[in-house]
C-alpha cells in the first residue's frame, strides 16, 4: 500500500463505512459494502501523487473532477467495452445503490464510483502515442530500446510513434512501479495478455479520437486491468481503476503541441505535469551514490522513511495548488462538455 501522509490519509474518509474500508491508494478509498459482497465503493479523495509519492497537500476538487471523467469515459467513450462500473443499465443497479446511499447518507456521491470487485493483474498498461515521459528517458539510455522494442534512432520527444507503443510497467503495492519489457508483463498477465492488450489499445484508440475532437492531444495514458465478478459469480477481463483522467493521462492541446515540436519545446500541460516539474525542482539534503546533493523528488526512494519524512516536510506551494485547482476542472470541462457541477446530476444514481 502507498504511503499516505497522515495529514491528508482521512481527508475524504465516509464515518458511516469507516469500519469497511478495505483499501487506500494513492488518491482513493475503496470501502466494502456489508449488504453487497461483490461490490464496492470507490471514493476519489482531492490527493495528488506524483513519482509515486503521495504528496501533504490537497487539491480541491480534484476527487469530483476525476470522478466525473472516468465515468464519461466509462459510459459515454468506451461504452461497450467490459469494465467494473455500475450504473444506470437496469432497474436493478439503480435500487441497489438507492438502498445504499439511503442507508449510508455520507456517501460523497460526486467523488464516489460503485464497483464490482477485481483481481486486479500487477502490470500498469501504458500506450503511448507520443514518445516522451520516462518512454523517452529509456529510449535515450537504452539506445533507442523501450519496453524492449528497438526503436528507430532520432525520435525527437513527444514526436508521434508510427502507432501507439505498449510501454509497461510493474504495478507495486509500496507504490515504486518500474518499467519493463512487453515479454515480462505477457509473463505477469499470462494467457491474458493478449486480450488485455488488444482492450487496452481499442480503449486509448477511442479516448484519443474523442480527445481530438475536443481540442486535446492524448499524449499518453495508463490502465489497469482484472478478472471482474459479475453480479451472476461469472468472471470476465476487463478495464478498472480510472481511465484517461489528468491523472492516468498526458493531455495537451492540439495548436499547443504544434507549438511544442515547432519549437522543440515542453507541450503545455492539461494534467498534473506542473506538480511533477515542481516535485524535480525540490532541493534535498541526501546525496547519491556519486556523494552529490539529490535534487528532485523523483529521485527519491518511495519506500525510504526518511526520504518520505523530507517530503513530508516541504510547505504547501501555494500559487501552484490554486493553478492545478483549475487545470483538472476545466481539463474535465473540454473532456465531458460540461462542467462538473453539471455533469453530477446525471451521474451514477
Amino acid at each position: 500500500m502507498a504511503h499516505i501522509p497522515d495529514s491528508v490519509r482521512w481527508s475524504a474518509i465516509i464515518p458511516s463505512l469507516r469500519e469497511h474500508l478495505l483499501y487506500q491508494g494513492k488518491v482513493r478509498d475503496t470501502y466494502n459494502l456489508p449488504s453487497l459482497p461483490t461490490t464496492l465503493a470507490q471514493v476519489a479523495r482531492d490527493t495528488i501523487s506524483i513519482f509515486d509519492k503521495v504528496l501533504k497537500f490537497l487539491i480541491p476538487g480534484k476527487g469530483e473532477s476525476l470522478t466525473a471523467i472516468t465515468h464519461f469515459m466509462f459510459t459515454r467513450v468506451l461504452g461497450d467495452m467490459p469494465n467494473h462500473l455500475i450504473h444506470r443499465t437496469s432497474q436493478k443497479n439503480i435500487d441497489m445503490v438507492r438502498k445504499v446511499t439511503q442507508a449510508h447518507p455520507d456517501i460523497p456521491m460526486g467523488r464516489t464510483l460503485f464497483v464490482r470487485r477485481a483481481q486486479v493483474f500487477p502490470v500498469e498498461m501504458i500506450f503511448r502515442a507520443m514518445l516522451g515521459g520516462s518512454g523517452y528517458q529509456d529510449y535515450l539510455e537504452n539506445n533507442g530500446v523501450v519496453a524492449g522494442v528497438q526503436l528507430p534512432p532520432g525520435i525527437v520527444k513527444w514526436s508521434k510513434l508510427p502507432a501507439p507503443l505498449f510501454t509497461p510497467s510493474t504495478k507495486s503495492t509500496d507504490g515504486s512501479d518500474i518499467n519493463i519489457t512487453q515479454e515480462a508483463a505477457r509473463e505477469l498477465l499470462g494467457i491474458y495478455y493478449n486480450q488485455g492488450v488488444e482492450l487496452c489499445a481499442e480503449a486509448y484508440r477511442r479516448a484519443y479520437v474523442h480527445a481530438e475532437t475536443r481540442g486535446f492531444i492524448l499524449l499518453d495514458s495508463k490502465k489497469e486491468i482484472g478478472m471482474i465478478t459479475g453480479h451472476d459469480g461469472e468472471e470476465f477481463l476487463g478495464l478498472v481503476d480510472e481511465v484517461f483522467t489528468p491523472d492516468s493521462s498526458r493531455y495537451t492541446g492540439v495548436d499547443e503541441y504544434a507549438f511544442s515540436m515547432k519549437n522543440t519545446t515542453e507541450p503545455e500541460s492539461h494534467d498534473k505535469e506542473k506538480v511533477r516539474q515542481w516535485g524535480k525542482g525540490i532541493e534535498t539534503p541526501f546525496r547519491d551514490k556519486k556523494g552529490q546533493l539529490i535534487k528532485g523528488i523523483n529521485k527519491l526512494d518511495p519506500k525510504d522513511p526518511e526520504h518520505l519524512a523530507f517530503i513530508a516536510q516541504i510547505p504547501e506551494p501555494r500559487n501552484l495548488i490554486a493553478e492545478v485547482a483549475e487545470i483538472y476542472p476545466k481539463t474535465a470541462e473540454t473532456l465531458i462538455g460540461t462542467t462538473v457541477k453539471d455533469y453530477r446530476p446525471e451521474m451514477m444514481f
